[in-house]
């Protein structure tokens, strides 16, 4: 827990604080975990297909707003329940209206990266038939045998 509200007095006390937030929500926030590991198997997967690194950093990036956005969703729940630590509509309201920014910005993300390695996956999916084809083939073929 932080020792004080105020602000930093310096930009590595901001850092440090910053840092703190992110493992924070990464200890108590179920959703920024999950999150995390969906940007870590992005990155294996973009890593195998190897698409143009402009593409490669578009989703990336999509990944890293979905992040962002589920940082600030998980603060400004906090700070409804800080507000109104009581059942209150109004306040429900607010915190799914942040979450449906969440569940949108998972969405365009989620699209994002399927169109960017949508084309290496098919070129993956061909060398893979391709490769079974050409090991059907030769095993037919091979020296000695009839055809």
């Amino acid at each position: 827990m932080r020792e004080s509200h105020y602000r930093a007095g310096t930009l590595a006390e901001s850092f440090s604080h910053a840092t703190r937030g992110v493992m924070t929500a990464f200890k108590d926030e179920r959703n920024v975990r999950v999150q995390s590991l969906y940007l870590a198997l992005v990155i294996m997967l973009l890593s195998w297909l190897k698409p143009p690194l402009a593409l490669a950093l578009l989703a990336t990036a999509t990944v890293m707003l979905l992040i962002t956005a589920e940082l600030a969703n998980s603060a400004l729940e906090r700070l409804v329940d800080l507000v109104c630590p009581e059942r209150n509509p109004l306040a429900g309201e607010v915190k799914d209206i942040a979450a449906g920014a969440v569940m949108l910005i998972s969405f365009f993300s989620a699209a994002t990266v399927l169109l960017v390695v949508k084309d290496s996956l098919e070129f993956h999916a061909i060398l893979g038939l391709g490769g079974v084809f050409a090991a059907l083939i030769h095993r037919r073929f091979r020296k000695g045998e009839p055809a």
